[in-house]
Formats: structure tokens, sequence, C-alpha cells
């Protein structure tokens, strides 16, 4: 272990060309972990990661209970509507699968999803957030299309990310994506959510939700954006995933990972762990 405070050193790294490098190790340590908890503005956190919110029946989940402190639970009472469980993810089948809110979601909110796949992500009566397989998103509320039939660049229903949605309460909708804001459209009404992976109630052609979802978090003031996408993209292993000048992109310390994350050396910052020390390249 390294002497408290920065040393500086040379050092050379085997990478495809050698390349003399000047690195400040810093003293590691295990820090404290944070989590959505500190957020004084939590409206709704649903994490498939702790099983003690997870009512099963038989192998389907017939409740997912709200961490946020607010108790609007997210539960199915049909069986054979209950989404499975399958490790640490939310299976929905696309067919009928999702659930209900105990209260709705209404007015100024942000929403960060860990998920994967296609269909009816959140809905209301009226109001409705899709991702389709081919990269597009609908976000509708009653008065019509906000975001509607628009690529949400680089969006793939195979693979797990962060998906963010933000409504201001005012007149602006955004989205954006691991991360990287993406489409901004503009209200003309009130946005609201009471279900999980169903669809709002007029016809449509697109699916429920198919895929997983592993956690969502929705918040009423965005002030805490950056250490929510660190969070969810370290617990979940998408931090490279987050933008390059993220600032929980290569360290994850402040959400209670004792070791960091290991970078192209094409990166602007190569964080490289040794027995629980930080290593900046510089």
């Amino acid at each position: 272990m390294f002497a408290a405070g920065p040393v500086a050193t040379a050092v050379t790294l085997a990478v495809a060309e050698p390349v003399t490098l000047a690195i400040t190790a810093l003293r590691g340590g295990a820090p404290a972990a944070w989590t959505p908890a500190e957020l004084t503005d939590l409206a709704l956190w649903l994490d498939a990661a702790d099983s003690s919110t997870i009512t099963l029946n038989g192998s389907t989940v017939s409740q997912w209970d709200d961490k946020s402190g607010n108790n609007n639970n997210a539960s199915q009472a049909t069986a054979t509507l209950q989404p499975s469980l399958s490790g640490n993810d939310i299976i929905f089948d696309g067919a009928d699968d999702g659930f209900n809110l105990t209260s709705q979601v209404l007015g100024e909110m942000y929403i960060y999803t860990v998920a994967r796949g296609s269909g009816y992500l959140f809905s209301d009566v009226d109001d409705r957030i899709i991702y389709t397989n081919s990269d597009l998103i609908y976000w509708a509320s009653e008065t019509g299309g906000i975001l509607s039939g628009l690529t949400v660049s680089g969006y793939d229903d195979a693979q797990s990310q962060i998906t963010e949605e933000f409504y201001n309460n005012v007149d602006t909708a955004t989205t954006a994506l691991n991360g990287q804001d993406s489409l901004t459209g503009t209200f003309q009404s009130d946005f609201s959510i009471s279900r999980i992976g169903l669809k709002w109630d007029d016809p449509t052609g697109i699916s429920t939700w198919n895929g997983a979802i592993n956690e969502i978090v929705i918040a009423t003031d965005n002030a805490d954006r950056q250490k929510l996408e660190g969070y969810l993209a370290w617990k979940w292993g998408l931090a490279e995933n987050l933008p390059n000048d993220h600032p929980y992109r290569v360290d994850g310390r402040l959400f209670g990972f004792g070791s960091y994350k290991a970078l192209s050396p094409s990166d602007s910052d190569l964080l490289v762990t040794s027995d629980g020390d930080m290593f900046i390249v510089q």
C-alpha cells in the first residue's frame, strides 16, 4: 500500500505501442456507498437486486416493493399477468405481463431505468413511453405524440442500458441514454405513469414490455443526475457505456466499489487497481 497523499512516478505499460505515462497513485480504501436512499426528492425506487422487496407467487412476481419510502409498490394480482424472476432480472413476456403502481406518479419527474427489451415501458390511462426494437421511441400524452417515432441513437433492445426520461412539468420532455442526452420535445398537457410494462387504454399494435427490467429510480428533481447515472452504471456493469467525460465513468468509489475500472489507453483517464490502490494516468 502507498503512504497517504499522492506520489508521482513514471512507468511503462505494455500497450499496443510502448508508451511512458506519468501516474499518480492515490491511497485506496473502502468508501461509504452512495445510493438513491440519500435523495430527498425520491418518488419511486424499484430494485430487483434487493430480494427482500420481491414477493413471489411460485416463479412469478406478484409485488415489487418501493424502496423510496412512499409505499408506491408495483403489483399484479392476476397470476397469468405476473412477470417472472430470473436472477436479478424481472422478465416481461411481451404478451401481457406488467405491474400497476399503488399511486400515480405525475408532474415533474426524472426517470432512470436499467432495462433491455422493447414495447411499453411505462404508461397510464392516456400516457405512454415506448421503445421499439428498431430504436424508436414513442412518448405520448393524452393530446398526442411528444416524441413520436424518433430514433434514440445507440438504443439496442438486446442489451441492458440506462434509459432516461425527463419531464419538467411545464413544456419539455427530454430523453437520454446511458448519460447522453438524445431527444427533446414539447408537451401540451400533463404527463403521468401508473403502469410498468403494460399498455395504455387506447388500441395499439405495439406489445407490452418484452424483455427485462432491473431497476427503476424516479426523482422529482434532477440535481443528482450524474450520481444516479453513476450508481446504476457501476451497479449493473454499464460504466463503459457512460460518456467519456462523465465523472463516474472510470471511478466507482462513491458507490462502494473497491476496484476501479480499467479502460483502454485511448481513454482520457486510465484507472487501474493494485491491492486497493488507485492509479490515475495523466
